[in-house]
């Protein structure tokens, strides 16, 4: 039987070499194998939240996000995710940056 320091020595192994997702389906594969209980054991264990491991579980079941095409594999996140564009946000911002001398530090952006 599988135990919380177990699952922690393996999750120590793999953490740093994978990203936001590989941990959610990394931890939803463990919870799987574990049958009931997994995902609070996999949670203890790792700090992960329940819903984050329940949302790898969908997935590996085929009930979530689904598999992601060649053009999506590199993504960790939706695309539109994340900080909106400083050009978008202020249309002069380009023509005041290139006016500005070299080696000058803008103030003001």
């Amino acid at each position: 039987m599988t135990t919380i320091s177990q699952i922690r020595r393996k999750f120590k192994a793999v953490s740093p070499v994978l990203d936001e997702k590989g941990r959610r389906i990394w931890a939803a594969a463990e919870a799987l194998e574990l049958g009931w209980g997994g995902v609070s054991k996999l949670s203890k264990a790792t700090g992960i939240a329940r819903n984050t491991i329940a949302a790898g579980v969908k997935e590996l079941e085929g009930r979530g996000p689904g598999r992601p095409t060649n053009a999506e594999k590199s993504r960790t996140r939706q695309p539109g995710g994340g900080r909106e564009r400083l050009v978008d946000k202020d249309s002069k911002l380009i023509p005041r940056l290139g006016s500005a001398p070299m080696g000058e530090q803008i103030i003001g952006f």
